[in-house]
């Protein structure tokens, strides 16, 4: 069997003129060094943005969640203000106005920490079972999530196939 030997020029041979010379080839290797830059640059914004959208996803299945909580105090105020226009009747419609704002102020503030706080921890891998445990303690009907955002979020983590 035989052995084709390749035997290479050394830099001290090659003719800086030549095809293969240091003239030719330098604006040669500067023109490539400066695309495969640039294709660094686009890849990390590229993967920046990418990061940025599957964080973006994993807040947006908490949104849901977060509706139904506030939507349920809605439903608890308004039961409760109803239950004390039957205990007091005597109430002006400006009193009972002034304490529906009061009731709704308060219950705004008692859920904005927690609400805010569930969308920052959602944006984690892992986030979504804060959401889940509102929906446990608080017995919240959420309806399913869009499949493709949920199926976006678990081709990220890897678990299923990206077709």
């Amino acid at each position: 069997m035989g052995t084709d030997v390749v035997v290479l020029p050394t830099c001290a041979t090659l003719d800086p003129e030549g095809p293969h010379g240091m003239r030719r080839t330098q604006p040669r290797l500067k023109r490539l060094l400066g695309s495969l830059t640039v294709i660094a640059l686009v890849a990390a914004i590229v993967a920046g943005e990418a990061d940025a959208f599957v964080t973006w996803l994993r807040g947006a299945e908490v949104a849901p969640t977060v509706a139904a909580l506030r939507a349920r105090a809605d439903e608890v105020v308004e039961s409760e203000l109803s239950r004390l226009s039957q205990r007091r009747p005597d109430l002006t419609e400006e009193q009972r106005a002034d304490v529906a704002r009061a009731v709704h102020r308060v219950v705004q503030r008692l859920l904005h920490s927690p609400t805010v706080r569930v969308r920052q921890l959602a944006t984690a891998p892992g986030g979504d079972q804060y959401a889940a445990a509102l929906r446990e303690l608080f017995d919240l009907a959420v309806p399913p999530a869009d499949e493709n955002l949920g199926r976006a979020v678990d081709v990220e983590r890897g678990e299923v196939d990206p077709r």
